[in-house]
């Protein structure tokens, strides 16, 4: 990453090479926005070679960005065990860095999760006490910084 960015810095980058960095930095968020469209549609097969491939390219680049992909796929298929672990995984990576957007998503992929398994008393658990409304949008901040 420092790399990438040290290039964007120089004079020598030519603009096509910049456009290669950007497209490889936007290639998991332009991935995971597909998988949910085929997801939402029904395409599963589709999605799941769609979150597949984000989960190689975050690897690849070195990513510690969560599979959104993934969690989602996971969730909506029911797959409780791999789901949870995910929903686990990214809430602990998502709430220190503040991403509340994120963490709303991981609510709602729990609650599809556990409303299709009927366990409705654990599709509702509410947000994290560290949650507050900031700057007129869910975040995901302590409240001590």
């Amino acid at each position: 990453m420092r790399r990438a960015l040290s290039a964007f810095r120089s004079e020598a980058m030519s603009r096509e090479e910049a456009l290669r960095w950007l497209a490889l930095a936007v290639l998991p968020i332009a991935l995971g926005s597909r998988t949910a469209a085929h997801v939402f549609a029904g395409e599963l097969a589709a999605a799941a070679s769609l979150a597949e491939e984000q989960a190689a390219v975050l690897k690849a680049i070195g990513s510690e960005r969560a599979p959104y992909a993934g969690l989602v796929l996971a969730a909506w298929q029911g797959r409780k065990a791999e789901a949870s672990r995910l929903i686990e995984a990214t809430t602990k990576q998502v709430v220190p860095r503040g991403e509340g957007q994120w963490l709303t998503a991981v609510h709602w992929t729990s609650a599809v999760l556990y409303n299709g398994h009927a366990a409705l008393d654990v599709s509702t658990t509410p947000l994290p006490p560290d949650a507050h409304l900031h700057d007129g949008g869910l975040t995901a901040r302590d409240r001590r910084s």
